[in-house]
């Protein structure tokens, strides 16, 4: 756990970072659920990422909230409502239990590009501080975050021009983009299994 006073807020900022526990779920959630209790912590968002079929320029974040007022701010930001179905994750878990308790839930997930494993994408990083601190109610700086994105996205732009098989990787994702469908440019990754890893084209040769 790390604790943070905000200036100027009517709010602090608790943060909370583990590892997916394997067994006893539901003691492990009540737990971390208790100390919120204690603390007095009124909104429980959870973050995660994955990887997608998303172009880099695309800064595709979903979400999902416990109340119809947080649903219609997640909206306000362009957050995709999440329909997935399927395995949960212990984040659901947290939201159930945490909306029982009384606390106001939020999950956000990034979709960072399957071909820029390897790569931080400041420019998600960015996005998702922004909805964070609207949230929360505070001020973020994120200047430095944007400054690394833009310099980060020209190279890969670079890479990209100067790469036949990303231009071709890229360009398929457009084309299925512009389609509003997703399935054939999945269905080719299901076949090939190819996954384009950036940092074998960022090593010096």
């Amino acid at each position: 756990f790390f604790a943070a006073s905000i200036p100027n807020s009517k709010h602090d900022i608790i943060l909370f970072r583990a590892q997916e526990p394997h067994l006893r779920w539901s003691t492990f959630v009540q737990e971390v659920l208790n100390v919120c209790k204690d603390l007095g912590v009124s909104t429980i968002i959870s973050v995660g990422s994955m990887y997608d079929n998303v172009l880099h320029t695309d800064l595709v974040i979903s979400g999902i909230a416990t109340s119809q007022p947080l649903l219609r701010t997640l909206k306000d930001k362009n957050i995709l409502p999440i329909t997935y179905h399927g395995p949960g994750a212990i984040h659901s878990l947290f939201h159930a239990r945490g909306r029982e308790m009384g606390f106001d839930c939020v999950s956000l997930w990034c979709h960072c590009p399957y071909y820029l494993q390897g790569t931080t994408h400041f420019g998600l990083v960015s996005a998702l501080g922004e909805i964070i601190s609207s949230l929360c109610g505070f001020q973020l700086d994120r200047v430095e975050l944007d400054l690394s994105w833009k310099e980060l996205s020209q190279q890969i732009q670079s890479l990209i021009e100067e790469n036949p098989e990303l231009q071709k990787l890229v360009e398929e994702l457009r084309r299925a983009k512009v389609r509003g469908s997703w399935e054939t440019i999945k269905e080719s990754i299901r076949k090939d299994g190819k996954v384009i890893h950036l940092e074998d084209f960022l090593r010096p040769k």
